[in-house]
């Protein structure tokens, strides 16, 4: 019996398929966007835009740029407009599910422009993969899932928070794998990036490694040099820039989202890195600007 393809529409064996933001979100008109995929997608097909593929459950075969893998949850990949890809189903699998972060050429270049600095090589035909902790994979389902319900302002500033989010990730992961780091400083590194061990003490951080802090502080130093602290503040910094040119969080909300206590220091930290004030760069950077101050 001929199986009933599950998208009849995209039944063209001979011809690779494009697919559109647009098409991709509730919201036609949005810069970003999100979506859920519980069956496998076995088409070939390029993009209008970008991507960030992420498995949630279950196991597929990643066929992209003639290169193959089987991926599973905590897999993410970056995909670019020119890569051209497809998700096969594996016979053993009863249950997947992926996310989709989809998100226009202007908010790549945004993104492409603000780390420009950084040596990773994006025009290999190579997949450009990643992986997420379990706790972070967890808190971006739940985010989402609050997010889908909300308008489009709300709904589109999410998503690009977002995509901004798992580049850095992404950008991090890649640019470790070009060092001599061992294989728990890498792990370690991502976990740093993660909002949610923002508020960690450093006692707790040093748990996620084989060491105590008093050790954990001389080799971190030794291996990137600059403490613990100095990296941990910088990463808080990168993600408050993000949250204060995508969010309209009053900057109050942003200080206490990455773990500090009073803004008064949260000033100070951020001054010292990006030579403006959080108002300040705001101000410069925000399109539009936002209402609350």
């Amino acid at each position: 019996m001929k199986k009933t393809p599950i998208f009849p529409h995209f039944e063209q064996p001979n011809k690779i398929i494009k697919a559109t933001l647009k098409k991709s979100s509730p919201f036609p008109t949005a810069k970003a966007a999100f979506n859920w995929l519980n069956v496998d997608f076995p088409y070939q097909h390029t993009h209008t835009h970008w991507e960030i593929l992420i498995v949630n459950n279950g196991q597929l075969l990643h066929t992209i740029n003639n290169h193959q893998e089987i991926i599973s949850k905590g897999y993410a990949c970056l995909i670019r407009p020119t890569d051209s890809h497809r998700l096969d189903l594996i016979k053993s699998e009863k249950s997947i599910e992926t996310i989709n972060f989809t998100f226009s050429n202007e908010v790549a270049d945004s993104l492409l422009n603000f780390y420009k600095d950084y040596p990773i090589d994006l025009h290999s035909d190579e997949p450009l993969h990643f992986s997420l902790e379990s706790s972070l994979l967890d808190s971006i389902t739940k985010q989402s899932l609050i997010a889908q319900s909300t308008h489009k302002t709300v709904y589109e500033q999410f998503s690009i928070l977002m995509v901004h989010q798992l580049f850095t990730i992404f950008l991090s992961q890649k640019l470790h794998t070009h060092t001599a780091y061992p294989d728990w400083l890498n792990t370690f590194l991502t976990h740093l990036h993660d909002p949610n061990s923002f508020e960690e003490t450093v006692n707790q951080l040093a748990s996620h490694t084989p060491y105590s802090y008093t050790h954990l502080a001389r080799v971190f130093k030794q291996y990137l040099g600059k403490t613990l602290v100095e990296y941990l503040n910088e990463v808080k910094i990168v993600y408050a820039k993000r949250m204060l040119r995508a969010t309209t969080k009053s900057i109050l909300e942003i200080s206490l989202d990455i773990g500090y206590n009073s803004v008064s220091s949260f000033n100070h930290h951020f001054k010292d890195i990006t030579s403006l004030t959080p108002s300040q760069y705001r101000k410069k950077y925000s399109t539009p600007p936002p209402k609350n101050k």
